[in-house]
C-alpha cells in the first residue's frame, strides 16, 4: 500500500500548501506505479504542486522541475480531463526557453476551455513567428511550410478570437496580429 500512502501525503500536502512536500511525495508515488490506479490524479496533482513550488521560488532548479513534470503530465497522461493545462504549460516553458517550434507544437495540443484554446493559438501563432525570423540560413521549402502553418495558426486564433463571448482582450489580439 506504499503507492497509496505516497498519493494520499501528496494529496493532503497539496491541500495544505505544502508544494514542494506534495511534488516529492507524488513523485515517489508515481515512481513505484507509474501506470497505477493513482496514477492519472498523482500526475496531475504532481504538476499542479510542482507549479506551485516554481511560482513560489522562480529559479533554474524549479522551472527545471515544473518542465519535466508538466512534460510528464501533458505526455504520458493524454487521458486527464486537465491535462490542456499542462501542454499549455509546458508550452509557456518552451516558449521562454526559445525553443519555439516545440512550444508550437505543443500550444497546437491544447483544448479545454475558450480561454485556453485562444491563448494557446495566439501562443502557437508568435512561435510560430518567432521561428520563422530567428532560425538562421532557413531553406526556402521550410520557410515556405512554416508560413503556411502560421497562416493557418492565425486564421484558428482569429476564428476563435471572434466568436460571440470570446475573452479576447483587444490587447491580445494586438500582440498577436
Amino acid at each position: 500500500h506504499a503507492g497509496e500512502v505516497h498519493h494520499r501525503l501528496g494529496a493532503c500536502y497539496f491541500r495544505l500548501g505544502h508544494y514542494h512536500d506534495a511534488e516529492r511525495e507524488l513523485r515517489t508515488q508515481l515512481a513505484k506505479a507509474p501506470t497505477g490506479p493513482l496514477a492519472t490524479e498523482s500526475a496531475y496533482l504532481q504538476f499542479r504542486a510542482a507549479e506551485g513550488v516554481f511560482r513560489a521560488s522562480p529559479n533554474e532548479e524549479t522551472r527545471s522541475t515544473f518542465m519535466a513534470v508538466a512534460e510528464n503530465f501533458s505526455r504520458n497522461y493524454p487521458d486527464h480531463e486537465s491535462r490542456y493545462e499542462g501542454l499549455f504549460r509546458y508550452a509557456e516553458l518552451l516558449q521562454g526557453e526559445r525553443r519555439y517550434s516545440e512550444a508550437a507544437d505543443a500550444y497546437a495540443q491544447v483544448e479545454g476551455p475558450p480561454a485556453f484554446r485562444l491563448r494557446a493559438a495566439a501562443g502557437e501563432v508568435q512561435c510560430l513567428a518567432d521561428t520563422l525570423s530567428t532560425t538562421e540560413g532557413i531553406d526556402a521549402v521550410r520557410a515556405k511550410d512554416l508560413r503556411a502553418r502560421t497562416e493557418a495558426a492565425w486564421v484558428r486564433f482569429d476564428k476563435l478570437a471572434s466568436a460571440p463571448g470570446s475573452p479576447a482582450s483587444a490587447d491580445l489580439r494586438a500582440r498577436t496580429t
